[in-house]
């Protein structure tokens, strides 16, 4: 009898050791706090890019949420300024193994990545707009 109990209490330790994948609330977050100027291509677009800067407000590390703003300008292959754009982070938050996600203003523009060891961020964005899609890489150097 003591057999047969071994594989479902062995079953049931295991289960129980993948819980909770999610820091607790004495574990910290890395800080991701600061101003930092961001450099990101459009793919669909080669030599356009955003330029500008994102500043994060990070007032806990014992939670993986923060907030901040973003200012932001788009320019031409050839340098023109095409338009800027200010506006808050929402749905800002950061992972206990320093995975980052925001989006710009709303959720049609999407910000995915990861804070490096000597804080930049780097990873890729879109935005949907309407039918089409637009899709590109950024870095953001802490300053």
């Amino acid at each position: 009898m003591r057999i047969r109990l071994l594989p479902t209490v062995l079953a049931s330790a295991l289960a129980l050791a993948g819980c909770g994948d999610g820091p607790t609330a004495s574990e910290q977050f890395p800080s991701v706090q600061g101003t930092y100027d961001v450099s990101a291509p459009i793919h669909e677009a080669p030599g356009a890019r955003f330029t500008g800067t994102i500043t994060v407000v990070d007032d806990s590390r014992t939670t993986s949420q923060f907030s901040g703003t973003y200012t932001l300008t788009l320019l031409a292959a050839d340098g023109t300024k095409r338009g800027g754009y200010t506006g808050e982070l929402v749905e800002a938050g950061i992972s206990s193994k320093g995975s980052v996600q925001f989006d710009l203003g709303t959720n049609s523009f999407r910000w995915r990545g990861t804070l490096g060891e000597v804080g930049n961020m780097n990873g890729t964005w879109i935005l949907v707009d309407g039918a089409s899609n637009y899709t590109g890489s950024f870095v953001a150097v802490a300053r």
